[in-house]
């Protein structure tokens, strides 16, 4: 730390309750671990809400270099910029001594280390009070650097690595906006530069956005990929998921676009997984204008109706916005445009309402066709006749190989060469139907 944080801790300790962060006076939005010194996280978004009554505030965080919208009673104050390391920050001074109520969301994508929030510093006289209410509205928003408020208030398309971090806000972005429109728990799961199965400019293969999606921590994909430490999605159940993608895997005249039927057939399997972890919620699909080919429209649109047909409660939103911030991202007010159609969607198709569920929706062939991983291949278990085509997909939604196959009531074992103990996806069409399976492990 540096000679004046140690001070100012110094200066506060003298007169000053601390109180370490918990979820017991504490309600965060986001992906969070609770231990016995705070809260952690890395995903940019990440949200806290308290209350406390007291006349200052300070906050402890072990960080890397973040930037954090706060708000007090309502008043935004000036962006909390923290430094590497442990550092104590002095938010307000000389409030009045009442209640007040504080939200601080992450602003930025700092995704090469993991966050601590570890204390709340009040005045000697302070307390911290429980946790606000939870909403039982739940929003979870997932996709690219759109979905993070990349450069979103950033007045032109130009710019550097600095603009990019003083300028980039998610607190402004469309997940953040549809969450305090509706007064909902949100969570924004964004990440700039990842697609579905091809980054931009392909960069970085093996990482693209589904292997992050099931990550506590986004900095273990980035700095270990043999760490994995699973999110556990049932600690956030949404009624509505929006999700946006393909941007990154079909922009750029330098590399070719993904395989649009490669991508479809991913996304639809994205689609069953987010169906089964989160209980038949709503999904939106966005798509928007991609130069040079506009792949990403129709190729969502295609997602969505074959969805659709299978049972998932899948919508199609399609928008135009000029793209007028950093690097050619949405503004502020763009963003806003975004969310304004949204809500336009939520409330004529009632999105909120409860949805009755007789029965777990799959598609077609599911009811009929189920898999097991072998060493040597997999087992397919079919209780009616057919030929099919076997597709094998790394997690990433790259495809491995291709069989042909021809199914009769029973087991069958299918051969599959060189795959290790890498995780894969199956997936088998008939008659342009499609049934998924989710990523798999080799069974010793």
């Amino acid at each position: 730390m540096k000679i004046g944080i140690l001070l100012l801790a110094a200066v506060i300790s003298l007169a000053a309750k601390t109180y370490t962060v918990d979820s017991v006076h504490v309600k965060s939005m986001g992906r969070v671990q609770w231990n016995d010194e705070g809260a952690s996280y890395d995903w940019t978004g990440t949200r806290f809400d308290f209350s406390f009554k007291g006349t200052s505030l300070a906050l402890r965080f072990n960080d890397r270099r973040n930037h954090y919208d706060i708000t007090i009673d309502g008043t935004s104050y000036p962006t909390l910029k923290t430094v590497i390391g442990d550092s104590i920050y002095t938010i307000a001074e000389n409030l009045s001594d009442e209640i007040h109520q504080i939200k601080i969301e992450r602003r930025t994508e700092e995704t090469w280390g993991i966050t601590q929030f570890n204390q709340i510093i009040l005045s000697e006289t302070g307390e911290l009070l429980p946790a606000p209410a939870k909403s039982p509205r739940r929003i979870l928003t997932i996709g690219d650097s759109f979905t993070a408020g990349y450069g979103v208030e950033h007045p032109s398309h130009d710019g550097d690595e600095e603009d990019y971090v003083n300028t980039s806000n998610t607190a402004k972005a469309v997940g953040s906006l549809l969450g305090k429109k509706y007064e909902a728990e949100y969570t924004t799961i964004g990440f700039s530069g990842k697609g579905l199965i091809r980054n931009a400019y392909a960069a970085s293969p093996g990482k693209e956005y589904p292997v992050y999606y099931d990550r506590l921590f986004a900095s273990d994909v980035n700095l270990d990929l043999k760490i994995y430490r699973p999110w556990n999605h049932r600690q956030f159940v949404p009624q509505i998921v929006i999700v946006h993608l393909g941007i990154n895997d079909f922009a750029s005249d330098k590399v070719a676009p993904a395989d649009t039927t490669t991508w479809i057939a991913r996304y639809e399997q994205f689609i069953a997984q987010l169906d089964k972890e989160l209980d038949h919620p709503a999904i939106i699909v966005c798509a928007t204008y991609v130069w040079p080919n506009d792949f990403l429209k129709r190729s969502a649109q295609t997602v969505v109706n074959r969805t659709k047909s299978n049972g998932y409660r899948t919508y199609y939103y399609s928008y135009s916005v000029a793209n007028s911030a950093l690097h050619w991202h949405p503004s502020v007010s763009e963003q806003q445009t975004v969310a304004n159609g949204l809500i336009e969607l939520i409330d004529k198709e009632k999105l909120w309402e409860p949805v009755a569920i007789t029965s777990q929706v799959q598609p077609s062939l599911n009811k009929s066709v189920s898999f097991t991983r072998c060493k040597e291949g997999v087992s397919i278990q079919s209780e009616e006749p057919m030929t099919a085509e076997l597709t094998v997909h790394s997690i990433s939604g790259r495809i491995i190989q291709t069989i042909p196959v021809t199914l009769t009531r029973g087991t069958q074992f299918i051969t599959l060469d060189n795959l290790g103990s890498q995780p894969i996806i199956l997936s088998l069409k008939s008659k342009d139907r499609v049934i998924s399976h989710s990523p798999v492990l080799l069974t010793n």
